[in-house]
């Protein structure tokens, strides 16, 4: 029988993801609830880490629009037009 094990905090939201294979995924959030980090564990030595961050809002407070997201040594980039819509992706060439 195989069998997937989930751990959450104390809101609900899934921390941790372990497969029956025995790899695995950790998600790190932050105080508002978003996504910081998402590892993948792909043996005892070897992860994959992908990184998330956010535009600030009105003084200072926090929004749910992603400005970045970190791969590796790759890293994805977001402008917005106001906050409603993404003006331009950056991966290294701005696409628009």
């Amino acid at each position: 029988m195989y069998s997937t094990a989930l751990e959450f905090d104390k809101d609900g939201k899934t921390t941790k993801v372990v497969l029956p294979s025995g790899k695995g995924l950790q998600y790190t959030c932050d105080t508002l609830g978003r996504n910081l980090s998402k590892t993948l564990s792909l043996d005892n030595s070897k992860s994959f880490i992908v990184s998330y961050g956010y535009k600030e809002g009105y003084a200072g407070s926090g929004t749910t629009m992603v400005s970045s997201i970190k791969n590796g040594i790759s890293e994805i980039k977001y402008t917005y037009v106001s906050m409603e819509r993404i003006e331009t992706i950056n991966n290294g060439k701005t696409i628009k």
